[in-house]
């Protein structure tokens, strides 16, 4: 029960901000039609979103929603720099904005309101996530295999 009133709270706060940021109908739409299910990873979307829009209206990379097909890779790129180094974000953190923001691209591209998507490989080199050095690592199979027959032999 509690969960279905979250969703429907949710969605209500979603189409409010749609309205608030002034995204056109082709815009909104992605969040309508959208695969993810919870509204709550939709309102992360749309913030994620929202905020590269103004930062590229900010930035005088676009003037309006209608230049969003001027955004290029470097724009994303220089974006995500931004992310990291004056905004601090963690590398994790900027790994999913750039799946939220290639979820959007794509799905312009899809309904053919943009050519191409700005969200390339080259893009993605910006923050590559940072392996942990001590993580545990499973043994292989050949490696429980001889320790199987040692543990048999000294029984």
């Amino acid at each position: 029960m509690y969960k279905d009133e979250k969703q429907l709270q949710n969605k209500t706060k979603l189409n409010k901000l749609l309205n608030q940021y002034k995204f056109p109908k082709q815009f909104a739409n992605y969040f309508n039609n959208s695969t993810v299910r919870s509204n709550q990873a939709l309102l992360n979307y749309l913030s994620t979103i929202n905020n590269f829009i103004q930062w590229c209206l900010e930035k005088n990379v676009i003037d309006s929603f209608d230049d969003i097909n001027i955004v290029t890779p470097g724009t994303v790129r220089e974006y995500l720099i931004y992310l990291i180094e004056v905004k601090k974000y963690k590398h994790s953190t900027v790994n999913t904005k750039i799946n939220q923001l290639a979820s959007f691209f794509n799905y312009l591209v899809e309904e053919r309101i943009i050519e191409n998507t700005p969200i390339k490989r080259s893009v993605t080199v910006v923050c590559k996530t940072k392996h942990k050095k001590n993580s545990n690592k499973l043994p292989k199979t050949e490696d429980l295999i001889m320790l199987e027959n040692n543990l048999k032999k000294n029984s």
